[in-house]
């Protein structure tokens, strides 16, 4: 054996081992187990990297070029393709794209390019041996200057970007907050958010994406309570002027899945309080405090409790819950636990620039451009910014500093810009969108009714065959959608803009009752009981209890009621899939102005053709913008056309409270006496101390107005304790936190201006309007207004009223005088009416000789009897497109006649009194007290002596629907009648001061007109005052307070 042989066998000293010595161990050790999974890792791989918009993306292109490879070439999908059957697949393509714009003819070149960078990079990843070579790119750019030529591209953006700044923003949000406070809402919950939402975004300067969850992403990427640090300086008073914000975007666009690659910006309240609708933090103080996320029902509270922790920090509840949430239903609310996606803050600034009447395209990606131009024109100064001056002082080459090395060196840009871009109110940039000069034309135009010819114009249009028949609500509702978009379009073409210069946050393009001062309800509020919190302490919630929306899109039942209606959809007579698709038709999940820079969730222009994919089929057939939901709001939101618009924006430092009417909320004031019922509190504290700010912010977290039909309607109940909140109006309301109990909305007579009739209802409103005029206000202005309140003595009886004696006795008469009886006329024996106005009704719909009845507009075909008015008039509406109500009269059953009192005087011999009585019972009073009758026999002899007449009473005007319920469905299914059945400021000044009241009275005594003989405030009695009287005793509480601790 030689020396070599027995020097290479001897045993070798480790030492302290080889670098890499212990995985290399693994390897060997797992050798077996690894051979087996790697193999099953390679073929596992498929074509999908990136986010998940972009993996969509992808895959959409490879189906199709596989599909046209497979059926049109013939190809097999095993060998790789050319760029010959590049350039054929996409010259097949690009005629069978629809357009997702409204009157764009061809795809967009942009979509082109990415379809090319799809395949060769899927050719690259199939086959090993495909390669592109420059003779097939400079063939395909050939081909696409032809293509480009010949006008089956659109080369460049399609859409027109738009730049939302300070200025604008501003204008915008103030408009927004006074609609919906002067307008109502069924929950100011949501305005808070919402405003919060577009005020945020705008203020961070980033992306939807990078707050809100992107579309395609499952997990908890999205801004949470813990990304922001809300805390007081060292030393600092507990003051809101002290308090300091930092916002961590934990997953902003590109680094959704990288570690400590978060952005960071600062905030602070901003130095204007007349600004402090647009203060990030003010909005989130108030959301958090109507909704329960911190400790404290005020804004003071939140700051001592911070003051007295040692990190002086705002305590966030619920730190992982998302900031921005999806809204939920029943009641209309903010879902806490579940986070909603960009789309949200898109529709929020649509139907703001609708509000505010921007002559230009409000989107989400608006507000980015706006905040990158007002950055770009800050006054010069020092920002300790990643310079090339840093990248040589550290050594960085340049392409270190291009990789962004040295800006992650640097670290964040600690300047608050959003109070910068405030400085001295902002400033208005030339290419930012102007303003409407007549801010009411472009609802005037815009909600005017949809009609059957405008419907079937754009099916013809769009090429359809269909009939209109034919159509579902959906469809329906969609077309209704492009034809308002398109009177929108129309409409900023032809409007004449503000002049240059002229400030926009100055002058409000709407009207507000109540400024951006402490608001005060209309009327007061039941006191709560128990406890109605509503919250779950911080140590019963877990992480696990968190909800997440996997795929959410706009809901449309969660809107705000001013944009589809009031509770509409709550009655629509339409399955989940049905109102599911609805949301994705009108909400289309890309709105980005043609911009690269948009979410990358949300496909870009450049990806248009990925669009059929990602909704349904309801989206595939009619997508539409969110701008069109705005364009289908209720016309009970329009402003009316006699309210005065301010010219200067009003200092909050020399405004108090808006007065507020106390009495009677049914009922009409006398304004020589009306200010015996004002309450007004005193002037707000100088803007220059912190308190003001406090004062606005405390006054939005508790203001708890609410606007809805159903509330309206069981608020009595709620308020004489007769329901639980539960069990009543709590399923259209929000309590506890710093809210206030919920209160009515109240409606005031749009159709005189001097008349201060009021009532939570709007069929009473309705009914009013019918019959007031100039005279009739007045008289009543006149006459001593009758503030006392009388009340039912029947035992178990809360009935209240300061309608008069006539209201209190028509109560004892319909309630407590009646004897439930089924129908004299035999039909149903079984059903028993309890109350006198049920009974009325239905005399008039089954026993009047008018109903049921069939159509009797010529060649209608229809064979079915229609039950009611209602019924027929919605016939006549759908099937003959008789959208006016004067239109349909000729065509209703005619009215029988019937008696008609006679004014005139006592008739009894011997009498002396030459008193006109104006009415029956006028005369029966007569009867029983002057000349001591007895009830019965006073009756005999009125019906023996008194002179009546035949008259025909004149045809109600009526929509298509009946009651609130009904009335809403319809308007879910078709809006042709809104002109009519909701109140608008157009619709109220062209109706007819002759026109009827809109219930048929059968009484002998009540007026026709619906109004007393004196032309006094009160109105005939109806069956829905009553439901009302509780409000009214409310307010007449409040104007005669006096009064009432007598009566106790």
């Amino acid at each position: 054996m030689s020396d070599n042989h027995g020097h290479n066998s001897a045993p070798t000293k480790r030492g302290r081992g080889r670098p890499g010595q212990a995985s290399i161990d693994k390897i060997i050790a797992d050798a077996d187990k690894d051979r087996v999974s790697s193999l099953e890792a390679l073929e596992g791989l498929k074509f999908e990297t990136g986010p998940p918009g972009v993996r969509a993306i992808k895959s959409l292109w490879t189906a199709r070029f596989n599909a046209f490879r497979t059926h049109v070439l013939q190809q097999s999908l095993d060998v790789p393709f050319t760029g010959t059957d590049i350039i054929r697949f996409l010259d097949s393509v690009i005629g069978k794209l629809d357009a997702v714009d409204s009157g764009k003819p061809v795809p967009s070149l942009s979509i082109i390019h990415t379809a090319c960078n799809v395949l060769r990079k899927y050719g690259e990843f199939r086959w090993s041996q495909f390669t592109s070579t420059p003779h097939d790119t400079a063939r395909l750019e050939s081909w696409i200057n032809r293509a480009v030529e010949n006008k089956r591209l659109v080369k460049g953006f399609w859409r027109k970007s738009t730049w939302i700044g300070f200025v604008t923003l501003s204008r915008m949000v103030r408009t927004f907050l006074q609609h919906f406070i002067s307008r109502g809402t069924d929950n100011f919950d949501l305005v808070v958010y919402k405003c919060l939402s577009v005020v945020l975004v705008a203020a961070l300067g980033c992306r939807g994406g990078d707050v809100a969850r992107s579309n395609g992403y499952k997990g908890r990427e999205y801004l949470q309570y813990h990304h922001i640090e809300l805390y007081l300086e060292s030393g600092a008073k507990p003051e809101y002027k002290n308090l300091r914000g930092i916002v961590t975007l934990e997953y902003v666009k590109g680094s959704k899945d990288k570690v400590n690659a978060s952005q960071v910006r600062y905030l602070k309240p901003l130095d204007d309080s007349e600004l402090i609708h647009v203060d990030p933090i003010a909005l989130l103080l108030v959301h958090c405090l109507r909704n329960g996320l911190v400790q404290g029902t005020t804004v003071q509270e939140i700051l001592n409790d911070a003051a007295a922790r040692p990190d002086r920090h705002v305590q966030w509840k619920y730190p992982d819950r998302p900031v921005l949430t999806a809204w939920a239903r029943r009641p209309k609310r903010c879902d806490l636990d579940t986070v909603t996606g960009p789309h949200q803050i898109t529709n929020t600034i649509k139907l703001m620039g609708m509000l505010s009447v921007l002559l230009g395209r409000a989107y989400g990606h608006a507000l980015r451009l706006g905040a990158a131009r007002d950055f770009a024109h800050l006054p010069s100064r020092k920002t300790h910014a990643s310079t090339d001056e840093v990248r040589n002082y550290l050594g960085h080459s340049h392409a270190a500093a291009a990789a962004g090395t040295t800006e992650r060196y640097v670290g964040d840009l600690y300047r608050e810009v959003w109070n910068e871009r405030a400085e001295g109110g902002g400033v208005q940039h030339h290419r930012e969108p102007r303003f409407a000069v007549d801010g009411f034309a472009q609802f005037e135009t815009v909600e005017q009714p949809v009609t059957r010819e405008e419907i079937q114009t754009e099916l013809d249009e769009n090429g359809s065959t269909r009939d209109i028949s034919s159509l579902t609500i959906i469809e329906k509702k969609t077309l209704h959608q492009r034809v308002r978009r398109k009177r929108l379009e129309a409409f900023n073409q032809s409007a004449m803009a503000e002049p240059r210069g002229h400030q926009p946050g100055a002058a409000p393009s709407l009207p507000m009752s109540h400024p951006l001062t402490p608001i005060s309800v209309n009327i007061p509020h039941r006191p709560a009981t128990g406890n109605v919190n509503g919250t779950t302490p911080i140590s019963e919630k877990t992480h696990t209890s968190l909800r997440t929306n996997d795929n959410d899109p706009t809901d449309l039942w969660t809107l705000d009621p001013v944009i589809l209606d009031e509770d509409s959809l709550e009655q629509v007579d339409a399955s989940e899939s049905d109102i599911n698709a609805l949301q994705a038709v009108v909400f289309p999940a890309n709105d980005d102005g043609g911009t690269m820079d948009s979410d990358e969730d949300e496909a870009p222009d450049e990806y248009e053709g990925l669009r059929g994919v990602a909704t349904n089929a309801a989206m595939r057939e009619f997508d539409e913008e969110a701008a069109g939901v705005v364009l289908g709001m209720s016309t009970t939101a329009l402003p009316t056309a006699r309210t005065a618009v301010p010219t200067t924006r009003t200092s909050l430092s020399t405004i108090s409270t808006t007065s507020v009417n106390r009495t009677a909320p049914n009922t009409r004031t006398s304004p020589a006496t009306s200010a015996t019922a004002v309450i007004v509190s005193a002037p707000l504290i100088p803007i220059s101390v912190s308190s003001a700010a406090h004062e606005w912010i405390d006054s939005y977290a508790k203001y708890n107005v609410v606007k809805n039909s159903q509330f309206a309607t069981q608020w009595k109940e709620f308020y004489n304790g007769e329901a639980s909140f539960d069990e009543s109006v709590g399923n259209h309301s929000m309590r506890g936190n710093s809210r206030n109990e919920p209160s009515p909305y109240m409606f005031h007579c749009r159709q005189t201006p001097a008349c201060t009739y009021r009532t939570i209802k709007l069929g009473l409103l309705e009914q009013h309007e019918g019959s007031c005029n100039d005279d009739l206000v007045a008289a009543a202005a006149h006459e001593e207004p009758d503030t006392s309140i009388l009340r039912c003595h029947h035992p178990g009886c809360s009935f209240e009223t300061s309608s008069g004696r006539r209201s209190l006795e028509k109560h004892r008469q319909d309630t407590h005088d009646w004897i439930p009886k089924p129908c004299e006329h035999g039909c149903e024996p079984g059903k028993i009416y309890f109350k006198k106005s049920a009974y009325t009704d239905h005399q008039i719909k089954m026993h009047s000789g008018r109903w049921p009845a069939v159509c009797s507009f010529p060649e209608c075909t229809e064979q079915k009897q229609f039950k009611d008015q209602h019924t027929l008039a919605y016939h006549l509406t759908k099937a003959h497109g008789l959208t006016d109500a004067q239109a349909r009269l000729p065509y209703l059953p005619p009215i029988p006649a019937k008696r008609q009192w006679v004014v005139q005087s006592c008739f009894k011999s011997g009498c002396t009194n030459t008193t006109m009585m104006p009415s029956k019972s006028r005369m029966l009073l007569h009867l029983t007290s002057y000349h001591k009758l007895e009830t019965d026999a006073a009756d005999d002899l009125i019906e023996k002596n008194a002179k009546f007449e035949m008259v025909i009473p004149k045809a109600r005007v009526l929509g298509p629907a009946g009651n609130a319920k009904k009335r809403n469905k319809d308007r879910a299914f078709t809006d042709a009648d809104e002109a009519e059945d909701a109140p608008s400021a157009h619709g109220a000044a062209k109706r007819s001061k002759k026109q009827t009241s809109v219930e048929e009275d059968e009484s002998e005594d009540a007026p026709l007109t619906g109004i007393t003989k004196k032309g006094s405030k009160k109105q005939a009695p109806s069956k829905e005052n009553k439901a009302d009287d509780a409000p009214s005793r409310l307010a007449n509480v409040q104007a005669a307070p006096k009064k009432r601790k007598e009566k106790k």
